[in-house]
């Protein structure tokens, strides 16, 4: 489940499984074909194909908490308790069993044309092209750490100056997203509602929103767009990219 996770860390432990014979098939691409809708989390999968109940790594190993990593405690409870840890490991291995022979006839099943299942489909196309992403991922992007780093500056000079507009504007300190940003659009611009959140099923500020907001000019909306797109920039972009550097390629 999630198999290119798991060729990473063979990878790191010197055991190579790309493009080997024994490739493994991956249960979390099997069930996105069988229900892309749906969660793809193996927890959820068992639980609902198979009937098995797992249970969380933190139910497991209650010790992982504060600054203690999962690798130090699973070393530590490995000398003492190594029955807690095989109990875990198998039933995570048994689980993905129990789902790939589930899934595997659900998909030779289903005929996508004359003669023709999604099985066959997934073997085909599927199945190989995980061994494209981790090739992908092998080979990685370069980037250039300096420039990266030069943009960071004026970002954060926008940011700083978007969020003293708004929280000059809104009387009140106010971030990108959340409860106070919302209240300060539709409550005291009394902007026109967009869309409803699914989840909230209150008015939603959500991207789809501002681009109809901007089409119609309405300039907070740009702005806060804007300052949307320098948080991201900053912290989804460039801080994630810096590390996700290799060290042994710097």
């Amino acid at each position: 489940h999630n198999a290119n996770y798991d060729a990473w860390m063979m990878r790191n432990i010197g055991i190579q499984t790309y493009k080997t014979k024994g490739r493994t098939s991956d249960t979390a691409v099997m069930h996105l074909l069988y229900d892309d809708m749906a969660s793809h989390a193996l927890s959820q999968v068992a639980a609902s194909l198979c009937n098995i109940h797992k249970y969380s790594f933190k139910t497991a190993f209650p010790e992982v908490k504060g600054k203690v990593s999962p690798g130090e405690v699973l070393l530590k409870v490995w000398e003492e308790d190594p029955l807690r840890v095989s109990h875990y490991a198998s039933l995570d291995a048994y689980a993905t069993y129990k789902v790939y022979e589930t899934l595997k006839e659900k998909l030779e099943a289903f005929e996508i044309m004359p003669g023709r299942s999604l099985w066959q489909y997934y073997l085909d196309y599927e199945k190989p092209f995980t061994d494209v992403l981790l090739g992908m991922e092998l080979a990685g992007v370069e980037i250039d750490t300096d420039k990266l780093l030069a943009l960071l500056p004026a970002f954060e000079k926008r940011a700083h100056d978007l969020r003293k507009y708004f929280a000059k504007e809104a009387g009140e300190i106010v971030r990108p997203t959340g409860a106070k940003i919302t209240k300060y659009f539709f409550k005291k611009l009394k902007l026109p509602p967009i869309k409803v959140s699914d989840k909230t099923k209150k008015p939603s500020l959500d991207k789809e929103t501002l681009a109809a907001w901007i089409e119609r000019g309405y300039e907070p909306a740009a702005l806060l767009q804007e300052w949307r797109k320098c948080e991201d920039m900053q912290t989804r972009y460039i801080s994630n990219l810096l590390g996700l550097v290799m060290a042994d390629t710097k």
